[in-house]
């Protein structure tokens, strides 16, 4: 992770309302709310609510951010990367709170508004996670050449081959649908470097 020794693109502590300007789905219930020194993503019981800044372009990237599940199961970042014409590729990076992580994309076709059922492309149990309440975690994401590299507090955790060549926005997301509560889920210390 030698890319992260360097001085980021972007440096936002998300302890209050800065240049980046995150937005909900207000549709669904989610809010993206500056509280407590850190940006919490809310949402309805069983929702999966998110924050985005759709103003973000980067090629080759990395990014890093620290997520704590106030409540809900599951917290992560996401980004979307173009495909061709109106359909883009949403891919997200995910731990939850029994210790598990995924990475999966979705087929997005933004004139339509539809997508398609995720599709996991790497997923598993990792140690490094801490699965403590209301404990944070750093998740950092590398993407280069088409590789991706995972990584849950510093720690590797796996590769993944993926047509990805750039992020046209990227958040923050969080989900309570195993546990059927609402979500709060604390972010903080987001970087990006442009690799």
């Amino acid at each position: 992770m030698q890319v992260t020794s360097q001085t980021p693109t972007l440096n936002d502590t998300l302890s209050a309302q800065g240049a980046i300007a995150w937005q909900g789905d207000n549709t669904a219930g989610d809010q993206c709310t500056f509280t407590r020194g850190a940006l919490h993503v809310i949402g309805p019981k069983g929702g999966v609510p998110g924050c985005l800044d759709s103003a973000a372009s980067f090629g080759n990237f990395a990014l890093q951010v620290k997520l704590t599940i106030i409540q809900g199961d599951t917290a992560g970042t996401v980004f979307l990367a173009h495909v061709a014409g109106n359909n883009f590729n949403q891919y997200g990076y995910s731990i939850s709170a029994d210790g598990s992580y995924a990475f999966s994309s979705v087929a997005v076709d933004m004139q339509n508004h539809t997508g398609s059922n995720p599709q996991l492309l790497s997923g598993g149990h990792s140690s490094a996670i801490n699965t403590a309440a209301n404990q944070p975690n750093v998740l950092t994401l590398i993407a280069r050449n088409q590789t991706i590299y995972l990584y849950i507090n510093k720690q590797y955790v796996t590769t993944v081959t993926e047509a990805v060549t750039s992020a046209m926005a990227i958040g923050f997301i969080g989900a309570g649908k195993a546990t059927q509560v609402p979500v709060d889920i604390a972010c903080n210390n987001f970087q990006v470097w442009s690799i």
